[in-house]
């Protein structure tokens, strides 16, 4: 079953197809002519601008180079709204996690896993990083499975069912949900948890088996180490959340179906940090936003793939998100030999995200654009 879903037109998909040409024109012809007289240096779009006393400006611009970052020096943005509509870019971008191109490895297709110990290599989060870490000695669980005590902790146990958590402060760790119910909306719902709900995972897989329901729902959760899969949504994340480190797998279990890795149905204050985000398609993206209604997201350093379009940013909300060091795993097209392609390109709507810098494709290393 699926939440509110807000699907972009087939005209808005189209207009995103080739992102990539207006990169190409603008690093050989320079921004502002700042590359002009200079026909063998190319420059990034990261120039500082300053404002001169006149009501002139200055640019300061770096020649390209390969991106060639470490998981160390990553910026770290604050996710509150930039204070002016058009942020000046970091001069210095510090690019995706790793310079290694095709982290998923050679086999790409439904039959063949993605490559983990090249997408180690990468940086980003495998099936060894996430879920009950290797070794842990799980018991059945056998408390109820609608939480209403606060403070409750679940750790290291075997849940076959769907839990609804009502109340604050619970923890679920080391951990595996198996959620096959036929009413239950998620393998954690905590939508009805107070609105300081401050509810922990880690280390927890969840499945939902047939590519229904989702992962987690809820809002003021702190989301890490997570493994979901075979679900139709991996989470819906409300208001107040972090999801980090984690490997989000949904796939969509029936031709009704319009899933996505993360989707939010509103909610501000909210950090997706260091992913890997491997849904199959025909999923509809890696994250779908409210158009409307979410605010202040920061999202960074995290792999993305798939869906009709990756990333669909919030269509009416003007500025306030931080979108930096991210990999799209690419190119897109033909996605029905490769389920990870995107089908018709990487971004939508994103035109205003407050800050936009240092994010890659995969396959070439080339700027994608907002």
């Amino acid at each position: 079953m699926s939440a509110i879903v807000y699907e972009r037109s087939d005209r808005q998909r189209r207009r995103q197809l080739f992102p990539w040409i207006i990169t190409f024109f603008a690093l050989i012809f320079g921004f502002g002519g700042v590359a002009w007289g200079a026909a063998a240096t190319s420059y990034t779009d990261q120039c500082v601008r300053t404002v001169k006393a006149n009501g002139g400006i200055t640019l300061d611009c770096d020649p390209i180079t390969a991106p060639s970052p470490s998981p160390s020096t990553s910026p770290a943005p604050s996710p509150s709204p930039s204070p002016s509509p058009s942020p000046t870019p970091s001069s210095t971008p510090t690019g995706p996690v790793s310079s290694i191109r095709n982290c998923f490895g050679d086999v790409k297709n439904s039959s063949g896993p993605i490559d983990q110990a090249r997408l180690a290599a990468c940086g980003y989060p495998t099936l060894a990083s996430t879920g009950v870490p290797a070794g842990t000695a799980l018991t059945a669980y056998t408390g109820p499975l609608t939480i209403t005590t606060a403070g409750t902790v679940i750790d290291g146990k075997t849940i076959n069912g769907c839990l609804n958590v009502r109340a604050v402060n619970v923890t679920i760790r080391n951990s595996r949900i198996t959620c096959t119910g036929t009413s239950e909306l998620a393998g954690v719902y905590a939508d009805l948890a107070p609105s300081a709900a401050n509810l922990r995972i880690d280390r927890v897989e969840i499945t939902c088996v047939t590519g229904k329901r989702h992962g987690i729902w809820g809002h003021g959760m702190t989301v890490t180490g997570l493994y979901v899969h075979d679900c139709e949504n991996g989470l819906e994340v409300n208001a107040n959340s972090v999801v980090r480190d984690s490997y989000i797998m949904s796939r969509e279990g029936d031709s009704t179906a319009h899933g996505d890795d993360i989707q939010s149905q509103g909610g501000s204050d909210v950090l997706i940090e260091h992913n890997t985000f491997a849904g199959l398609n025909p999923i509809t993206s890696s994250i779908i936003s409210n158009p409307d209604n979410n605010s202040r997201w920061t999202i960074r350093r995290n792999f993305f793939s798939a869906g009709a379009l990756t990333l669909y940013c919030p269509e009416n909300v003007a500025g306030g998100w931080v979108v930096t060091d991210n990999r799209f795993y690419g190119p897109f097209g033909n996605w029905q030999s490769d389920p990870h392609r995107p089908a018709y390109g990487f971004t939508d709507a994103c035109g205003g995200v407050g800050t936009w810098t240092g994010n890659y494709r995969d396959d070439t290393g080339a700027v994608v654009n907002r």
